[in-house]
């Protein structure tokens, strides 16, 4: 995964998801979280849009939520 930009990794853990490997989707999350921050970063509200549907996405929509939160709490200010 470490030559996937971004946007690659999260359409691995879609696909990933469509065809129920559980197992990888906690990985891959962490993968995304640990190793793709700037991507994460870039975005938080579409990566929150894509990720609402998929229940076993918490980890990412958790962080996306975090993060996206704590920019409306900056731009309050």
């Amino acid at each position: 995964m470490k030559n996937l930009q971004g946007p690659d990794v999260l359409k691995l853990l879609i696909a990933v998801d469509e065809l129920n490997i559980h197992s990888l989707i906690s990985h891959i999350q962490e993968f995304l979280i640990e190793h793709q921050t700037e991507f994460l970063h870039q975005n938080p509200t579409g990566i929150l849009e894509t990720v609402y549907h998929q229940e076993t996405f918490t980890g990412l929509w958790n962080f996306c939520l975090e993060k996206f939160v704590k920019n409306l709490k900056f731009y309050s200010i």
